[in-house]
Order: C-alpha cells, then sequence, then structure tokens
C-alpha cells in the first residue's frame, strides 16, 4: 500500500465541528483506490476522537461529497470502516449528500451496512441540513 502522509489526508477532506453537528466535505477524491483505505481510518478516527471528547453528548453526521464529483467505488476495507463510523450510537443521524449516482449506491450500501434508519442520502446540502435539524 501506499504510504499517503497526514498532509495529503487533509487535503482531501475537511472535518469540523458545529454544535451538535459534525461535518465531513470530502474536497477531492483519493488519486487512487489505495489511498481510500488510508482516508477512510484518517476521517473515522477525527470523527471518534470528536465523539470521545463530546462525552454523552449526541451529534449529527453531515458527509459532504459534492465537490468530489464521479469516483470509483471505495474499497472493501474503506466501506467497512466508514460503516462501523457511522453505526457509532453517538451519532444521532448519518446525512449524506452528493451528486453522484455510483456513491449514492454505495452510500446506500454502508447505510444497510450500519443497520440504522436515521442514515439518508440527499442530492443538496440544503436538503441534508433540513433533514439534520428535525
Amino acid at each position: 500500500m501506499t504510504s499517503v502522509s497526514e498532509t495529503q489526508l487533509n487535503k482531501m477532506v475537511r472535518i469540523r465541528v458545529k454544535k451538535d453537528m459534525i461535518e465531513l466535505v470530502f474536497l477531492k477524491s483519493p488519486e487512487s483506490l489505495r489511498k481510500e483505505a488510508p482516508l477512510s481510518h484518517f476521517v473515522s478516527d477525527k470523527v471518534k476522537n470528536i465523539l470521545d471528547e463530546g462525552g454523552t453528548k449526541k451529534f449529527t453526521l453531515l458527509v459532504n461529497l459534492l465537490k468530489i464529483g464521479e469516483s470509483g467505488s471505495p474499497p472493501a476495507e474503506a466501506r467497512k470502516v466508514y460503516a462501523k463510523m457511522g453505526s457509532d450510537v453517538r451519532l444521532k443521524k448519518v446525512a449524506v449528500c452528493g451528486d453522484s449516482v455510483r456513491l449514492k449506491v454505495v452510500s446506500n450500501f454502508i447505510a444497510r451496512l450500519t443497520k440504522r434508519s436515521e442514515f439518508h442520502w440527499f442530492d443538496t446540502l440544503a436538503e441534508a441540513k433540513k433533514w439534520l435539524q428535525k
């Protein structure tokens, strides 16, 4: 596996917390699928740290894929990592937004792996944010 630096990973995703919402904005697709597994672990670790620091606080998770466009399907390892992250009981709801049919299919697969009903795909950021605020 190709070694990927934290600097490179930080250029692929922006992670921020606003009140009780964790927002992941994927800025660009990994240049190769080999980089997807390190990215999924990086993102998952960052989200886990935020949840751990929050103690018993519940968060919503907004995953914004609008900037990456069409990309390949993440490998099985990355899908498992994202499913485990999305299954965390400290997440009240998970909203994913994007404009890629391929990523919608992958997101729906991950949603089924999490076995949670509060995990939905949206075509726009506004729809996703509105649903999270309900």
